[in-house]
């Protein structure tokens, strides 16, 4: 049999197979480092004991990578957005894991916890948002290794217009006209809402009415 050493500590003897082939597997459980490997045939009576040169093995770190986009880049004050992104380890979806997304509208900096699927997959909906830049980003992995870019949501004031235009350009005396015209919110038809129409006749006073 031989004796398989990491370092200095046994981790495992093995039987060699026909022209005296043998293999070993050992898991990597340490940190970042190196790892040194070698064989020992301590002898029988027909074989002398032998040993083998030693071989270094690297350990390196896992490697995280985690995404972040939004649902939207502009949105109107009061809505909301959707940040979702997907958390990977060595490239291989990462499940089950604690993902952290951070909000910044440049007065104070929120941050809020979900956890991953099992595609490595995370989202959260941020609501009521509040007019000006909104900055998110995510982190994940170990202690939040892993740090995305940032993607930045621009919160705009609803914009509304309001039309007006007459039946008719030139009446007679007696003669009614028609004023009529459309109200948006956000370049969509607004229902619902209060109206008031100005008129004044030449020389004479303002006046109003609500419709």
């Amino acid at each position: 049999s031989v004796r398989i050493y990491r370092g200095t500590s046994l981790v495992g003897t093995v039987t060699t197979t026909t022209g005296g082939v043998f293999s070993f597997t050992d898991e990597a459980t340490s940190s970042t480092g190196f790892l040194t490997y070698h064989a020992v045939f301590e002898g029988d009576s027909t074989y002398t004991s032998d040993e083998s040169d030693t071989v270094e093995i690297t350990v390196a770190d896992h490697v995280y990578n985690i995404t972040c986009v939004a649902s939207s880049t502009s949105v109107i004050t009061g809505g909301s957005v959707t940040i979702s992104g997907v958390l990977k380890r060595d490239n291989v979806a990462y499940g089950s894991q604690t993902v952290t997304v951070y909000k910044n509208d440049g007065d104070s900096v929120y941050s809020e916890t979900t956890t991953t699927d099992s595609n490595g997959a995370y989202s959260m909906t941020f609501s009521n948002l509040s007019i000006g830049e909104i900055t998110f980003w995510a982190s994940g992995g170990p202690s939040g290794v892993a740090v995305s870019d940032t993607v930045t949501v621009t919160v705009s004031a609803h914009t509304y217009s309001l039309t007006a235009v007459a039946s008719s350009q030139s009446i007679t005396e007696g003669q009614s006209v028609t004023i009529s015209g459309v109200y948006k919110e956000d370049n969509t038809g607004y229902s619902g809402q209060s109206i008031t129409v100005y008129y004044k006749p030449d020389g004479g006073s303002e006046s109003s009415t609500t419709t």
